[in-house]
């Protein structure tokens, strides 16, 4: 499966709508993703058919989300989380449970 969407837009569209009050129409996500709405759809019927599939793996434990920044050298003056000088590089994993 190939797809022209940037990775970090897969997962924002992951995240956007754990964040909602209400459910998340096409429309909504593409105009939060900056994509055509069309697109928008194909990536939350992926999204949707890859969490309702039998091979979809059940997380055990605790499950984090989080992200960092990666590249580039602070400027002197600037914040260190620049967007301007570092790409923005989420990561999920799970960890036991501890008694």
């Amino acid at each position: 499966m190939t797809t022209r969407v940037p990775l970090q837009k897969w997962f924002m569209a992951m995240g956007i709508p754990i964040n909602a009050k209400k459910s998340l129409s096409s429309h909504q996500l593409a105009r939060d993703l900056g994509l055509m709405q069309p697109a928008a759809l194909r990536l939350q019927r992926r999204i949707r058919a890859s969490m309702s599939g039998e091979a979809a793996p059940v997380l055990q434990g605790i499950a984090e989300t989080n992200e960092t920044y990666v590249g580039g050298k602070p400027r002197k003056g600037s914040s260190p989380k620049s967007p301007a000088t570092n790409t923005p590089f989420p990561l999920s994993f799970t960890r036991p449970r501890h008694p």
